[in-house]
This record gives C-alpha cells, structure tokens and sequence, in this order.
C-alpha cells in the first residue's frame, strides 16, 4: 500500500535494509533514535560447530547490513 501511495508507515531504519521501488523515506525527527543488538551465548558455547556457524552468519549478516546502511554502526565482534 506504501509503495501505491495508499499509506504512509512508520518502520526502524533497520527495516530498510532492502529500499523497495516507489518508497520514500523521510525522517520524523531530528533526535537520533538508536537500538542495540547484542548476541549471547552460554559460556564454552562457542566450541559447538552449531554456534559458530550461527555466530559467524550472523556477524557477516552485520557487516553486509552496515555496508548497505552507512547509518548503522557495526559495534564489537
């Protein structure tokens, strides 16, 4: 509906990782809003193949978003 002109949304700037065609993005404020993601896992988890998979996808995943989104900040590894 957005992109139709039939509705306006309000989304995170995550969210907008992938621009679609027809959508125009405009900040509400000028305040910055922030969010943080932080990754845990149980101590000696990270020897599982499982969860340094998991974990390794999931830093590649930030670093390609922070590549797309200069307004995203990539924090420690």
């Amino acid at each position: 509906m957005v992109a139709q002109g039939g509705a306006v949304c309000l989304v995170p700037d995550l969210a907008l990782a992938e621009r679609e065609e027809g959508i125009v993005v405009r900040d509400v404020a000028d305040a910055p809003v922030d969010r943080r993601m932080v990754m845990w896992t149980r101590v000696g988890a990270e020897v599982r193949p499982s969860v340094t998979a998991v974990l390794r996808e999931l830093r590649r995943s930030a670093d390609l978003l922070v590549e797309r989104r200069p307004s995203c900040r990539r924090g420690a590894p």
